[in-house]
């Protein structure tokens, strides 16, 4: 990092702490879930894999949450301070990514932006409610190193072990909350348009392996609770209730009836998402 950017980092991480004691920072109903979660955690009455009842929305801020709570007390600095280490983690991946693509000036003009947004953007990236800084995070993790790839690669260990990286940061956001999805859909597209000979034989499967294991979570949860979290996205994408999800289990005439009501959207839903998105996907920049 050039000087200018380490500031800018502190800056935003600052921003956020001071905002924490704001009307608009203060903890909400679903936080002080979180916070009882983290609660429980640091008693060593339960180690949730995910918030109760939500079946997603991973609890890893509950984890940080507790180590604070041993440190410095139960209290808002330790909650909300849990979510600071993705903050971090979601600032140098932004400077990272626009110095890769472009230069030194333009990635600390993304940095200040990132680091200083809009009062809405700053307040959901201290949302300590299991997704919106974790996937800022992890998703913006995975694209840097997706777009890292050639630079980084100097040997088969090197380029194992990137990938390796890659897929824990992508299977780990995606057990937290799947909205880091689109960020692995990129990446996946730019790796098949411009490195598929680095995914040939067993270096995909240092990438699967990782993922892997990086979703464990979601895998170990979903088979102790029968599909839980897919029975329930797949209500969020349907549009229909927790108790009609879960009815549905025995009546697969509903699911279809679901199934046939979304897929007559989804025609125009993929022309808006590739009008909008599909001349990013081919990233030429990030390939030379």
């Amino acid at each position: 990092m050039v000087p200018a950017a380490p500031i800018l980092v502190l800056l935003g991480l600052t921003l956020r702490a001071v905002w924490f004691f704001t009307p608009a920072g203060y903890p909400d109903a679903d936080e002080a879930v979180f916070g009882l979660m983290a609660l429980h955690i640091q008693q060593g009455r339960e180690y949730p894999l995910y918030c109760w009842g939500a079946h997603y929305a991973g609890t890893a801020v509950s984890y940080l949450a507790a180590l604070g709570y041993s440190l410095i007390g139960m209290g808002v600095p330790a909650l909300k301070g849990a979510t600071l280490p993705f903050v971090a983690g979601y600032l140098g991946a932004t400077y990272g990514i626009a110095r890769l693509l472009f230069d030194a000036r333009s990635a600390l003009v993304a940095l200040a932006v990132a680091a200083v947004p809009p009062a809405t953007a700053l307040t959901l990236s201290v949302k300590a409610t299991g997704g919106y800084p974790e996937t800022l995070c992890f998703g913006s993790l995975v694209l840097l190193l997706a777009f890292r790839l050639p630079a980084s690669a100097q040997s088969a260990h090197d380029l194992r072990r990137h990938l390796a990286l890659l897929g824990l940061a992508g299977g780990f956001g995606l057990y937290v909350l799947p909205l880091v999805t689109p960020y692995l859909v990129v990446a996946g597209w730019f790796l098949y348009r411009h490195h598929r000979p680095a995914l040939s034989g067993g270096n995909v499967a240092w990438l699967a392996a990782a993922g892997l294991a990086g979703v464990s979570p979601m895998l170990v949860y979903n088979l102790q609770h029968s599909g839980a979290t897919v029975l329930r996205l797949g209500s969020r994408v349907l549009n229909v209730s927790r108790a009609d999800a879960a009815g549905a289990v025995d009546n697969p005439a509903m699911v279809v009836a679901w199934l046939g009501q979304y897929m007559a959207g989804l025609p125009e839903h993929l022309a808006s998402v590739v009008r909008n998105v599909g001349p990013l996907l081919d990233l030429d920049g990030a390939a030379g």
